[in-house]
């Protein structure tokens, strides 16, 4: 069996997302960061405090890291769900260096900060998968879905 260790982090988008790895033939990756805060009532004090900010790098990859480049911008907030990583290098000095990174499967605003527009993106044809053309889908519930085109009737579930 296979230990995946899947997370999911809600902060703010350090810097505007780059591209890496784009042209023919290459899997198109976006990476970016995101700080988490977290934050807790202190009783005592009668307020809420911050502990120190925890900073990851996100990595996505091909029609999400394509959906990112066009979505997401520095400073907003973020809901991030992937595999958390452990990355190591070297530094100038020789020292072993580790960060905590995502490799993201969903990435979305976070609506309890503010408010977004959904846009479609239509099927591709291309190998990797990834939309290339933006679709007209409507964002109104009762034209995406038909069957429930009557006011008066309501969903079965």
């Amino acid at each position: 069996m296979v230990q995946q260790s899947t997370v999911t982090v809600t902060g703010y988008v350090g810097a505007d997302p780059k591209m890496l790895g784009e042209g023919e033939g290459k899997v198109p990756c976006c990476v970016f960061r995101v700080a988490s805060t977290r934050r807790y009532f202190n009783r005592k004090d009668g307020r809420w405090e911050d502990l120190p900010t925890t900073w990851m790098q996100v990595r996505t990859y091909r029609s999400l890291a394509l959906n990112i480049k066009d979505s997401i911008s520095r400073g907003d907030p973020v809901i991030v769900n992937g595999q958390l990583t452990s990355d190591s290098w070297k530094d100038s000095q020789g020292n072993t260096r580790t960060a905590l990174s995502i490799e993201a499967q969903s990435v979305g605003h976070d609506l309890s900060r503010g408010v977004a527009r959904f846009q479609r993106m239509a099927p591709s044809d291309r190998e990797d998968g990834s939309a290339i053309r933006r679709t007209d889908a409507p964002h109104d519930a009762q034209q995406q879905n038909p069957e429930f085109e009557d006011e008066d009737q309501e969903a079965q579930f």
